[in-house]
């Protein structure tokens, strides 16, 4: 682990891209922003792709918009923007629609975006030019590691109540099995040694990985990109 970021692995235990992924943890982590939802992008700052602003700051941050800003930087530090099979501008905005969870309707009527940024990833391999990304789907959260996309589904209505975060691992707490992750939330367990006295907003948090209520199991949506 990191000496100074305990839930982070050191850097000679990930690939290139959970190391562009740490990266822009760690610097959002240092401009961290109070949580509020509202009209902005929950970034921490203006967030740009190819010259397009893919994300308007203004001055919080909440779920959605804390995981895209890592990924866009994460992958703009990874990979070469002018690189020809490289994400498009337009494709950078398609997968903020899937990091948001946009309501749009395919023609069948199914909700187009309710796998969050893991259905972002499986479409981003699938377009042309972009057949060289290697990116897996799972949904045990037993198995995240480091670096995952992760989308929990808090009720049976898919586009109900939900989270975006980005797993760091697995672990354990008072007795449950749990997923630790990184994100912005409006709530930490101050018990819980990674995010006591953390203020709301981006930070430190865990998950049971198994949760029922009135009768329906927590799902989880996780999305990889697999490294070299």
């Amino acid at each position: 682990m990191d000496p100074d970021y305990p839930l982070l692995p050191a850097d000679d235990e990930i690939d290139l891209w959970q190391y562009c992924l740490k990266t822009a943890i760690i610097n959002i982590q240092k401009n961290a922003k109070p949580y509020e939802r509202g009209a902005h992008s929950g970034v921490t700052e203006h967030l740009y792709y190819k010259e397009s602003r893919v994300g308007y700051a203004k001055g919080f941050s909440y779920c959605c918009g804390a995981t895209y800003e890592a990924f866009i930087k994460a992958w703009k530090e990874c990979f070469t923007e002018e690189d020809d099979e490289n994400m498009t501008a337009e494709q950078a905005k398609e997968m903020r629609a899937h990091f948001f969870v946009y309501g749009d309707k395919d023609k069948y009527g199914n909700f187009k975006y309710a796998l969050g940024a893991p259905g972002g990833l499986l479409w981003l391999a699938k377009q042309p030019g972009l057949e060289w990304l290697n990116v897996e789907y799972l949904n045990d959260p037993a198995q995240i590691q480091f670096g995952d996309f992760v989308q929990m589904q808090f009720t049976r209505e898919p586009m109900g109540s939900g989270h975006s975060v980005i797993g760091l691992g697995t672990g354990e707490w008072n007795g449950n099995d749990i997923v630790n992750v990184w994100s912005s939330n409006n709530y930490y367990d101050q018990k819980w040694p990674h995010s006591s006295d953390q203020a709301v907003g981006n930070g430190w948090d865990y998950y049971r990985q198994y949760s029922v209520r009135d009768g329906w199991q927590r799902k989880f949506h996780i999305g990889r990109i697999k490294g070299e």
